[in-house]
């Protein structure tokens, strides 16, 4: 799963192929964003950053936007925040053996919701692809179109020869999975190196400086400029240091071990202090 994650949906001919939408889906947030300013209206940041991540991430891996209208972005955005909610809340049932079978923080109920919401949409999108299919099989080939990740898993889905034996909720849960995780991580880093930006604005100015200088101020940025802009490329290193978007991963020993003197069972789990990894100990300041 891992392998096709990158080949088909990360994967150099696909970034390129997409880059299209990217650059569409900047220039309607930064439309939207002018709209407001000349307007006068506040604006909510972080909601249109979830937002962009969102739709470049569903039309990649699914072919199409989650959030087109307002009312969807922000129903997808929920859905999104409410995962992310749940995902990093301690749960007594994951760590007390006698609480496994009772839900006493509502969690289960609430989980429960959030999967039958986004299953409604992804059983949508399925039944789109499946006809969309149908009918591409009935005219012969597929004009040249280049599928999406969510064909490639229908298409084992339904491959008896293949390797991998996926089910319809198999696809699902690979699909909410880079969905979920992409969207927020990705809008919550760009969110805090703004935050970073406006806060030193000397670092904003000399950023500033440097796109003018190689971009210049007749047109945006773009994704070939990146190279060339190694100032801004030193703030992203720096906002993913001091932001990291999941500061605690979580792993599980699969066998008795013993690190720098501390001995460590099987099944023991770990949490490893991301933020932490990236600090000298013995400096005030970030190294």
């Amino acid at each position: 799963m891992k392998k096709l994650c990158v080949s088909e949906l990360l994967g150099g001919r696909i970034l390129d192929r997409m880059l299209p939408l990217r650059r569409d889906e900047i220039g309607r947030s930064l439309q939207r964003t002018r709209n407001r300013a000349e307007a006068g209206e506040p604006m909510d940041v972080g909601g249109e950053l979830i937002r962009v991540a969102n739709n470049v991430i569903s039309v990649m891996a699914m072919g199409e936007r989650c959030s087109g209208g307002a009312d969807e972005a922000d129903w997808v955005r929920k859905l999104v925040a409410e995962t992310a909610e749940l995902t990093g809340k301690f749960n007594l049932s994951d760590y007390v053996w006698f609480c496994k079978r009772l839900d006493l923080q509502g969690f289960g109920k609430r989980l429960e919701d959030l999967r039958e919401r986004f299953d409604s949409m992804m059983e949508r999108i399925i039944e789109e692809h499946v006809e969309k299919k149908k009918k591409t099989t009935v005219v012969g080939g597929n004009g040249g179109e280049v599928k999406d990740l969510l064909d490639v898993l229908l298409d084992i889905k339904e491959d008896q020869d293949s390797e991998i034996k996926l089910t319809r909720e198999n696809i699902k849960a690979f699909i909410w999975d880079i969905f979920a995780a992409g969207t927020e991580s990705s809008a919550i880093t760009t969110e805090w190196a703004m935050a970073e930006l406006i806060n030193h604005p000397e670092i904003l100015n000399r950023a500033r400086k440097e796109i003018d200088s190689v971009v210049g101020k007749s047109r945006l940025v773009q994704e070939s400029d990146i190279p060339d802009l190694p100032y801004l490329q030193a703030i992203v290193k720096e906002t993913m240091m001091l932001h990291p978007a999941a500061p605690l991963i979580m792993r599980e020993s699969s066998r008795d071990c013993e690190i720098q003197g501390y001995k460590i069972p099987a099944r023991t789990r770990l949490f490893v202090n991301v933020w932490a990894i990236g600090r000298d100990p013995n400096l005030d300041q970030p190294n």
